[in-house]
C-alpha cells in the first residue's frame, strides 16, 4: 500500500527536470531586466545598488547554466 504513494526515481527525476525547464524563462527575463536597467539606469545608481544588479544578473546565469537542476535531483 505504501509503495503505491511513493515516488519512484522516475518520478523524481521527471519532477527535477520539470521545474528545472519550468524555471529557466523566468531566468532569463530575471537577468535580462536587471541588465536592462543596469544599462538605462546605471549612472543614476549608487555603488551598492550597481553590485546588487550585479548579483541578480550572475545568479539568474548560474540557473540558466546546464547541471544547476542537478540538487533537485534525489539520490
Amino acid at each position: 500500500m505504501v509503495a503505491q504513494h511513493s515516488p519512484t526515481n522516475a518520478d523524481l527525476k521527471q519532477f527535477a527536470y520539470v521545474i528545472s525547464h519550468d524555471l529557466q524563462e523566468p531566468s532569463r527575463a530575471m537577468t535580462m531586466f536587471a541588465q536592462l536597467l543596469a544599462g538605462d539606469y546605471g549612472q543614476q545608481l549608487d555603488l551598492t545598488a550597481l553590485d546588487d544588479m550585479i548579483d541578480i544578473v550572475e545568479g539568474g546565469v548560474r540557473m540558466g547554466e546546464p547541471g544547476w537542476a542537478d540538487y533537485l535531483i534525489w539520490p
